[in-house]
């Protein structure tokens, strides 16, 4: 259901997801380790779909891997040390 209205509008999956599922009484961590879950299916699925149909800058791809693993590790260092 929340994946019909957010295509409705044009949303972003979480954006209905995250808050419904704490409104459903889940816990936040759990809430947003779940949506992210979702987000790595519907990336890993997108991004099998370009490389079978040869549509994937291989190049592009591995600067992109690389600047996001540095960027969320450096997001998490300052997480951490921010909620200590």
């Amino acid at each position: 259901l929340a994946g019909c209205v957010a295509g409705l509008f044009g949303l972003g999956g979480g954006i209905v997801k995250g808050p419904l599922m704490i409104a459903m009484g889940i816990n936040p961590s759990v809430a947003s380790a779940t949506s992210a879950v979702m987000i790595l299916f519907t990336s890993f699925t997108a991004t099998t779909s370009f490389a079978v149909f040869g549509l994937l800058d291989y190049n592009y791809a591995v600067i992109c891997v690389t600047l996001g693993f540095f960027a969320t590790l450096m997001g998490q260092l300052i997480m951490e040390r921010l909620v200590e």
